[in-house]
């Protein structure tokens, strides 16, 4: 077979570019190879993000293991996706669904079902409704639900404004 490969690298996205742009030049140097033909082993999965995230900028397609989740459907992506989004659109509904009780806010499972009224996604219509209306809310769910408006409405569009996207 071929000789190994050992490289150094001063981090594990120098290291992660490293491997897709291998992976992309066995690929397309001899035709017949196909995709399902190559695999990357890595030690840990910290290593993973940085490799699934340069194959997606090198457009080299991939799947993991049975079980294993990619690195944008792990629940702290969903959500710092999901605030990033508001801070821009506060109109997102499914992002603030994602997010309206992460931190905890004390705005439980049976507070959600008087909220939503039938729907599926939380707004700030069915937010603002839910505050002004008698709906059976405690008084510290109801002032979860200002402090995540004013969070959404106010704090985040704000500091979306004036933060440059690394800081953000």
């Amino acid at each position: 077979g071929e000789l190994v490969i050992v490289g150094r690298f001063d981090t594990e996205t120098q290291m992660a570019e490293y491997v897709a742009s291998e992976v992309r030049r066995w690929h397309d140097t001899e035709s017949g190879r196909h995709w399902n033909e190559c695999a990357v082993l890595y030690r840990t999965n910290q290593q993973s993000d940085a490799i699934q995230a340069a194959f997606t900028l090198a457009q080299v397609p991939y799947s993991l293991p049975e079980g294993q989740i990619t690195m944008l459907e792990r629940p702290e992506i969903k959500h710092t996706l999901a605030y990033a989004s508001l801070a821009v659109s506060q109109d997102d509904e499914l992002a603030l669904t994602e997010i309206v009780n992460v931190p905890p806010r004390q705005i439980g499972a049976a507070s959600l079902q008087k909220i939503k009224r039938g729907h599926e996604l939380i707004s700030l219509e069915l937010l603002s409704q839910a505050v002004g209306e008698e709906v059976g809310l405690r008084l510290a769910t109801v002032e979860s639900i200002l402090d995540l408006m004013t969070l959404v409405c106010d704090d985040l569009p704000r500091k979306a404004g004036v933060l440059s996207p690394p800081e953000f």
